[in-house]
């Protein structure tokens, strides 16, 4: 969406087209002082995503855009994988002949979020979809060394009248951080976005000799076969200045060992992928992050940019061909809800675990539920307690709230001490302008 290309005139590339109208659309989107861009409504692309910050008021639009399916014949919104037969239309432009219809799907908080093991204390904030590790700080670490794989896949044209895998014809909403769908869209699509943006365009040729970076989104489930050995690009030694004989194009890693997360049920399938993380993607996270910033700084070189702002990770959020929709609230309205509706949070103390203090008709409810389970009520505080406010459950639900906004290498980043409060606040704005539609 950053590009000036005229990518989005060629037909045959209308499903990475970008969402602009005018050129004056075009320069706003590479200015992130401007207003919200104008080009969010009446539009029939996919994949459609509705990010739900929890508390916001997102729940009754969920059911809205639920019920806006074609053929909508169910008693809760909620039951849609017992109703094969609803669709949403997707117009696809792209052939030369008669416009193609493809049957979209829905889906509802189906993908996991990709939180950093060391976030502890944001875990339970995701805990209605679950949470997996991933740790990268940088959108392309995200996609390429935490890939998702769903048990069915999504993406597919709800006919089957479409099998490429270059296109994701689905509605999906969750309480999922932007650019959560870097772990899941399919690897043809992410590619074919990727040589269609400012950095991509650098390496791509026709033999994609020189692309390291497709390689390595097409590779991002190596290695299965020989644990230690990851065949890579002739390129990736060289950028990350490893020691390995880089003609033989391997990186040997102890330990890595990227194998198939198994068919089961979520608890089965949450616990395999945890353990998984430690062999596979914890390993490759500082080497595709270090390559992300490669790709960056070389850009930066070519087009006589001097610095390499962050805000560029926010651009590369923004360019990917997705539709997103988000709903966002008065912040100090949305802690107190978040106040009142958890039963337990961490204290300022971020070992403590503390509850919200409701009154005495409700402390005496919570403390006989208690009882009767064996329990022990914790420690509870008020809403007006500054001090727990300020470094306890404001500060922890604040970041929250601009994770939703920044994405999930944001949070990553504020954990490892890689980002600063200033700099997620600037890729937030700049994804509330570029990066959602609506």
């Amino acid at each position: 969406k950053i590009l000036k290309s005229g990518a989005h005139e060629n037909p045959q590339t209308h499903r990475m087209r970008i969402n602009t109208h005018n050129e004056e659309d075009v320069d706003d989107l590479l200015d992130e002082e401007t207003a919200i861009r104008r080009w969010g409504c009446n539009r029939t692309d996919a994949p459609f995503i509705f990010v739900h910050i929890g508390k916001a008021g997102g729940g009754g639009v969920r059911a809205r855009i639920a019920a806006s399916a074609l053929d909508y014949n169910r008693k809760s919104w909620t039951e849609y994988s017992n109703d094969p037969t609803y669709y949403y239309p997707i117009l696809d432009i792209s052939s030369s002949t008669v416009p193609m219809m493809h049957k979209g799907k829905f889906t509802s908080s189906s993908a996991f979020n990709f939180i950093s093991p060391n976030a502890t204390i944001f875990h339970s904030d995701f805990s209605f979809e679950g949470v997996v590790y991933c740790a990268a700080t940088t959108p392309l670490g995200q996609a390429i060394a935490c890939p998702f794989d769903w048990i069915r896949d999504p993406c597919r044209d709800a006919d089957n009248d479409d099998n490429s895998q270059d296109r994701c014809d689905l509605v999906y909403m969750g309480h999922n951080l932007l650019g959560s769908e870097l772990h899941w869209l399919p690897d043809k699509y992410l590619v074919k976005w990727w040589q269609d943006t400012p950095w991509g365009k650098e390496y791509s040729t026709k033999d994609n000799t020189h692309d390291f970076i497709r390689h390595a989104i097409v590779s991002r489930g190596a290695p299965t076969t020989v644990p230690g050995e990851w065949e890579v690009h002739y390129k990736i030694p060289e950028i990350i200045g490893s020691k390995n004989d880089t003609s033989a194009n391997k990186l040997k890693i102890p330990g890595l060992h990227c194998y198939q997360v198994p068919q089961g049920g979520r608890i089965h399938r949450q616990r395999y992928i945890e353990e998984a993380y430690q062999n596979c993607s914890h390993l490759k996270e500082p080497i595709v992050d270090q390559l992300c910033n490669y790709v960056i700084k070389e850009h930066n070189k070519k087009s006589n940019q001097k610095l390499q702002s962050p805000i560029q990770y926010a651009q590369m959020i923004a360019s990917l061909p997705v539709i997103r929709v988000t709903v966002i609230r008065d912040v100090w309205s949305w802690l107190l809800s978040k106040f009142f509706w958890h039963p337990n949070f961490y204290s300022r103390n971020s070992t403590l675990v503390v509850g919200p203090w409701k009154g005495e008709p409700s402390f005496a409810t919570r403390s006989y539920n208690a009882q009767r389970k064996n329990e022990t009520v914790p420690p509870l505080i008020k809403c007006d307690d500054i001090e727990e406010a300020a470094y306890g459950w404001g500060a922890n639900w604040a970041m929250t709230y601009l994770s939703y906004l920044c994405g999930e290498h944001c949070l990553s980043g504020w954990i490892s001490n890689q980002m600063t409060l200033d700099e997620i606040e600037g890729q937030g704005a700049y994804n509330l302008r570029h990066s959602f539609a609506v």
